[in-house]
């Protein structure tokens, strides 16, 4: 099957989801031509339209004068999807969402630690079962996923009007010669059939098997070395976690062009602040807690590359049953060919089927363990909390902080690069350990968490100029990243829109 043209700016619909061309390799996400980059990790589901010789125009429900910027009046940047064309096809508007996913991921990794430490160590009944605790966080994910899709849907109308409608979750994919209504045409259940994203599709599981292995390992070691070892030697276990992701981002995700030597360097310096941080005595640790932080550092930095790999597949696994009528063809990848649907509800189900097929093998593969280990017995033996309410909204709140790490980390690795998101974990660490210490550090973990500070401001200033985002702009609101002839506003001119030889990604 020979490969489809780009269809042009002008033909295309308010709904339709830009496709931008993405050089190999999951670290950067960018794609150079002619000598300049263009930032195509994450386009906007309302590409820029050119009228009357101007680029800075957005088509959305027929409208096309909207500009980034116009309308005195605050709420007119949330309507007609202005504010979500604003944040995916300005610079400002780019740097303001990876500025909110940075802070909401660190946000909800330090919740995630102050409820692990309070359930298994410091808390009034100190649950001390690593593997149960992983499991019914990880069911308070998937209720959490389930309460969010059917609020999407809810609020549908006003997540059009902000231009998000991308996230909307979509509902069932209508199978061919369908014989009327069934008992699974009821719209609470149409979700969990296996066209639906909470079903279970045998062809799916297959494809997210590998990296909801990897996800399972990395939360039990992390989980078994929390509850077996201080907070401090937890830290220094896991140290190797941003040097292993540099390895893996090479060998396994190709990574080209290579990583810059400002990237590599702000890496290992917040590698090196880490440690500083995190030296505190009391030395007081058990082997368990060390072995199993050491291990997890492995799973942790795989996980998001791993994702990241196993998102394209999804996004390439459409049947023929699932494909409506006169639907275009696009080829995505050399070796698959990816039906793309034109209103973009086949990427949008590509992410909640990833997240849900990800988090349900996860509690099928921890549920064993739970027995194995021998938690189970140990609690029916000496575990009384179980009939306390206040327990279980504890455990609640861990499952809060779990979906908030799981389904933000992969929005920041899907908009930035596995790296980066591994580098937020880094400076997560230095923001809690001058937290929990109750801001009573030595001289040396100060000289830490100030470094890494500065290294994480070091990694974005030399991630941005590798992307071609001026962090500050030119001043103009309506500078765009991205327009349909190839047109960078901060750069000259790259060629047309049309793919070449290079690969498609629908993001």
């Amino acid at each position: 099957m020979s490969r489809s043209q780009s269809p042009s700016w002008d033909t295309m619909t308010s709904n339709s989801v830009a496709l931008l061309p993405l050089g190999s390799g999951s670290g950067g996400g960018n794609w150079k031509s002619n000598g300049h980059t263009l930032l195509s990790r994450t386009p906007s589901p309302y590409p820029p339209s050119r009228v009357n010789g101007e680029e800075d125009t957005v088509q959305n429900s027929g409208s096309r004068g909207l500009r980034v910027g116009s309308g005195n009046a605050l709420g007119s940047w949330f309507k007609k999807g202005k504010l979500g064309w604003w944040l995916w096809n300005t610079q400002r508007g780019w740097i303001s969402l990876v500025s909110a996913l940075v802070i909401f991921n660190i946000g909800s990794g330090l919740f995630l630690v102050l409820q692990n430490q309070f359930i298994m160590r410091t808390g009034v009944y100190k649950f001390g079962f690593p593997i149960t605790t992983t499991l019914l966080e990880l069911l308070v994910i998937e209720f959490l996923l389930m309460l969010t899709a059917s609020l999407s849907r809810s609020f549908s109308s006003t997540l059009h009007s902000l231009g998000l409608s991308h996230i909307i979750a979509p509902g069932p994919t209508p199978l061919k010669n369908k014989k009327g209504p069934s008992k699974w045409s009821v719209p609470m259940f149409e979700d969990w059939t296996s066209s639906g994203i909470f079903g279970f599709d045998f062809r799916l599981a297959q494809i997210v098997l590998p990296v909801a292995t990897i996800y399972t390992a990395m939360l039990i070691l992390s989980n078994f070395s929390f509850a077996y070892a201080l907070r401090q030697i937890y830290q220094l276990s896991r140290i190797a976690n941003l040097p292993l992701t540099v390895l893996f981002t090479y060998f396994w995700a190709n990574q080209n062009p290579p990583l810059s030597v400002t990237t590599l360097s702000s890496t290992l310096t917040l590698t090196f602040a880490t440690v500083m941080v995190s030296i505190h005595p009391p030395y007081l640790f058990t082997w368990e807690g060390v072995v199993g932080g050491i291990c997890s550092s492995f799973f942790a930095a795989g996980y998001p590359i791993a994702l990241l790999n196993t998102y394209k597949k999804v996004l390439g696994n459409h049947p023929s049953h699932d494909r409506p009528e006169h639907e275009e063809e696009i080829l995505i990848d050399p070796s698959n060919t990816v039906y793309f649907q034109g209103d973009g509800k086949s990427v949008s189900r590509a992410h909640w089927r990833l997240l849900h097929y990800t988090n349900m093998l996860s509690i099928i593969l921890t549920l064993p363990w739970v027995f194995m280990s021998g938690e189970a017995g140990n609690m029916s033996r000496n575990c009384y909390i179980l009939d306390i309410p206040w327990f279980w909204f504890m455990i609640f709140l861990g499952g809060l902080a779990s979906w908030g790490t799981f389904v933000g980390g992969w929005i920041l690795v899907k908009t930035t690069s596995p790296l980066t998101g591994n580098a937020v974990n880094g400076l997560q660490v230095t923001i809690q350990s001058v937290m929990l210490s109750g801001f009573k550090l030595p001289e040396w973990g100060w000289t830490g968490a100030i470094t890494g500070w500065a290294a994480g401001v070091w990694y974005m200033l030399g991630r941005r100029r590798e992307v071609g985002v001026s962090l500050w702009g030119s001043g103009d609101e309506r500078e765009l990243l991205w327009d349909g002839d190839g047109v960078q506003e901060d750069g000259g001119r790259t060629g047309n829109n049309e793919p070449g030889e290079d690969e498609w990604l629908v993001s």
